[in-house]
């Protein structure tokens, strides 16, 4: 069991350690989500703060809740605690009305780093898979309702729930969950009406048979594909007309993706955009135009030869590894990213150690921006 420095809601009583978590790293994010204003139509309650303690109350009292196992408890109340601390940075007065578009993003961004840094949550499985799926809930928190506007509504519910791919802990039951506390914790004339959504949208899951878990894939080849719209339901297998895998490095500096290479992949050639830097004479501070364009001269050269290669760059966030990716696909590579990461303070170290040092701030602004890869960017994944 993951440790957190206040107690989940447990039997018998089901109280909420409000002081523990006000003295926890959480405590000064969630005084800030006091008098963050919200629109008083959906959320008559008032301001985040006490829109949050509401929804923790209804979940606590949700039997579903109270029949999980200690670990899933403790992810889904952390989610639901955490799951619009994104409104702190995207509230806005828009037309007269508060708004806070992208606030999910934001706030799974913000809660991974939090998890990360304050406590510790980085560099083993468990820690990963707890992190990970705390962030996927916030990520997702705002879809179930809308999912009927969708233009395929069951390829959206099988697409999110697909994410369990590659987050194991992260289930649709799970964002149901939150969902519904979100739903009750408000004063709003449209909470019928987003139960009956929810409803659905359960009910789409039931049968798509990705409640508890994502849906059956003939192969991660045929996953990519029907997750993309080329194949009609999620078990169709299609031929894999692809000629070898690219790697793709995504990691923080000091994390060591040289040392795995060498471990792992010792005899596939590499691209590194360290190396380059090398090679050129230029620094992290400087423009890095003339060292991104070698580099894809020489991932070319290889894919033009049909040769596997190693990308060697952090690729942290989906924009980032979104042109590379396609890339390698546009010339007939099956694609594989390997995510590697190791707690803070370790990290930290090993970049000190470093013969280019990347400054601790600049470490820390990447922190901010990564976003683990999505099951919709590469036929495969691996997690270190």
């Amino acid at each position: 069991m993951i440790a957190l420095p206040f107690s989940i809601p447990s039997a018998p009583d089901w109280t909420i350690d409000w002081k523990g978590i006000a003295d926890s790293p959480f405590g000064a994010v969630l005084a800030k989500m006091g008098g963050i204003r919200q629109n008083p139509v959906w959320h008559g309650e008032g301001d985040v703060l006490v829109h949050t303690r509401l929804v923790c109350d209804a979940l606590t009292g949700d039997p579903a809740f109270r029949a999980m196992d200690e670990t899933d408890r403790a992810e889904v109340f952390v989610a639901v605690l955490l799951h619009d601390v994104g409104k702190i940075s995207k509230t806005r007065m828009e037309n007269g009305t508060w708004v806070s578009p992208g606030h999910s993003i934001a706030g799974a961004q913000l809660v991974r780093k939090m998890l990360w840094q304050a406590l510790d949550m980085a560099g083993t499985e468990e820690t990963r898979r707890f992190r990970e799926t705390v962030c996927s809930l916030i990520r997702f928190h705002s879809a179930p309702p809308h999912f009927m506007s969708k233009s395929e509504p069951e390829r959206f519910v099988g697409s999110i729930a697909a994410e369990g791919c590659v987050t194991e802990g992260f289930t649709l039951a799970k964002l149901g969950m939150l969902v519904r506390a979100d739903i009750l914790g408000r004063t709003a004339s449209d909470i019928d009406r987003l139960l009956d959504e929810l409803t659905l949208f359960t009910a789409t899951a039931k049968e798509l048979d990705c409640l508890d878990g994502p849906p059956r894939f003939a192969d991660p080849f045929s996953r990519l594909a029907w997750l993309e719209g080329r194949t009609g339901y999620p078990e169709q297998k299609l031929y894999n007309d692809t000629w070898g895998r690219v790697y793709m490095m995504c990691a923080l500096p000091g994390t060591g993706k040289d040392t795995w290479i060498r471990s792992n992949l010792p005899d596939v050639p590499m691209v590194s955009l360290d190396a380059i830097r090398a090679e050129l004479g230029v620094s992290w501070e400087d423009g890095q135009g003339p060292v991104v364009a070698l580099a894809f001269e020489r991932a070319r050269e290889h894919l033009r030869a049909h040769r596997s290669f190693v990308w060697n760059a952090t690729c942290l966030t989906s924009d980032l590894r979104k042109r590379e990716l396609q890339l390698f696909r546009d010339y007939g590579a099956y694609t594989e990213i390997v995510v590697l990461e190791v707690p803070w303070e370790e990290g930290l170290r090993r970049n000190r150690s470093r013969k280019a040092v990347v400054p601790e701030d600049v470490i820390d602004s990447m922190l901010g921006r990564f976003t683990p890869p999505s099951v919709r960017e590469a036929h495969e994944f691996m997690v270190y």
